[in-house]
C-alpha cells in the first residue's frame, strides 16, 4: 500500500538521502521517495504496523509529523550532514 507522510525539518537533498537510506533498511518498506520542497515522504508498506515503524523512524531521525522540538531539529541537522557526505 502506498503511503505519504508530510514531515518537518527536510531542508535539502542531504536530508532526503538520509531518509531514503534509513527507511530502505526496513524490510516491510520499499520505493521510498522524498520531496524536499513539500516535506512529503512516500513509500510502499505492507501493513499499518510498518507505517507506524516508518513514522517512529522519521521522528527519531528528527523528521516528525508534528511541530519539532529543539532536539528533533538538531537530530535532523545531523541526519542532513550524513546524507550530504554520501
Amino acid at each position: 500500500m502506498i503511503n505519504t507522510i508530510t514531515v518537518h525539518n527536510i531542508k535539502c537533498n542531504g536530508c532526503a538521502t538520509s531518509i531514503k537510506d534509513k527507511l530502505s533498511k526496513i524490510d516491510e518498506v520499499s520505493d521510498v521517495n522524498v520531496e524536499t520542497a513539500t516535506g512529503e515522504v512516500s513509500f510502499n508498506a505492507i501493513d499499518n504496523k510498518s507505517v507506524e515503524r516508518v513514522k517512529n523512524t522519521l521522528e527519531k531521525m528528527g523528521y516528525p509529523e508534528d511541530d519539532p522540538n529543539m532536539i528533533q531539529t538538531a537530530k535532523s541537522y545531523v541526519s542532513c550532514m550524513i546524507g550530504r557526505m554520501k
